[in-house]
């Protein structure tokens, strides 16, 4: 999966927050924005951060007048506004948990973030539209801007970077708008999910007639039997399939006599029609 959904909710929370970086012994300070029991965005012009790095917190609890301190790992950097931190070993914090219990208890949970910026709206917006326009012609690879030879993880990470682009708060888009990001979100995960898995790969690239030799290729590669996809593509591209039937049955004759160079352009010939045929893989 590409994009964590939430697994606790957010609770609007200014306070302020003392941080100290890795291998270093001064603290600085920052104020958070908003806190679950799984994290919180710490508002700081401090730059330097690292995505992954483990970052300590002293937090103040405005509701108990106290300071309690918590590991945090830094999730995401967004320059010039502060830090997305995931709490590590949160579930040990008593002080957390109450002071997120007070806020469930008080306060109403946020379904958003802080206001995007005009930059962050026009780029989201932008990309948006650009993925809803390029899949009315339902070609996967197209649409995500990836060639048909695309590695899994050259996949996840594409998938990844439209979806943090278009994961901005709603707040200030017209309803329009939000249709928009959850119907190019919804899209770019279904097509990542199906492009970054390789069964569900295979079977769109053969439905469509894409990079058809290749897929067969990775099918054998991992062991698993051409005679089902050999079926299927006879059965969907019966002209093709019964040109390469054809020039196998030549193929293997040519093998026989000892023809080296006309049974290897015969090959060619039959791959290019059906690769699946197993004829061409098995000699």
């Amino acid at each position: 999966m590409f994009f964590k959904e939430r697994k606790y909710e957010r609770y609007g929370y200014k306070a302020p927050v003392l941080f100290q970086k890795t291998g270093t012994h001064t603290w600085t300070w920052g104020v958070s924005n908003d806190i679950s029991q799984g994290g919180l965005f710490l508002n700081t012009s401090d730059e330097g951060f690292e995505e992954s790095s483990v970052i300590t917190l002293n937090i103040v609890s405005l509701i108990k007048g106290i300071l309690f301190s918590i590991d945090a790992r830094i999730v995401r950097v967004v320059q010039g506004r502060g830090i997305a931190l995931e709490f590590v070993g949160a579930s040990a914090s008593p002080e957390l948990k109450a002071l997120i219990s007070h806020l469930k208890s008080t306060w109403s949970p946020l379904s958003e973030g802080p206001p995007p910026t005009p930059w962050e709206k026009e780029k989201a917006l932008g990309l948006a539209n650009t993925l809803m326009e390029r899949a009315q012609f339902m070609d996967y690879y197209r649409i995500l801007d990836l060639s048909t030879d695309a590695t899994e993880e050259e996949v996840v990470k594409q998938a990844t970077t439209y979806l943090e682009s278009m994961l901005i708060s709603q707040r200030g888009l017209t309803e329009r708008e939000i249709r928009i990001l959850k119907d190019a979100i919804s899209l770019v995960k279904r097509l990542g999910g199906i492009l970054a898995n390789p069964t569900r790969r295979w079977s769109y690239n053969i439905a469509m007639g894409l990079a058809l030799r290749e897929t067969a290729e990775k099918i054998r590669r991992s062991g698993m039997d051409l005679s089902p996809f050999h079926e299927y593509y006879t059965h969907r591209y019966k002209e093709r399939a019964q040109k390469a039937a054809k020039i196998a049955e030549e193929f293997t004759i040519a093998l026989s006599s000892g023809d080296s160079d006309r049974a290897r352009q015969l090959r060619e010939e039959g791959l290019k029609l059906n690769p699946f045929n197993p004829v061409f893989w098995e000699a």
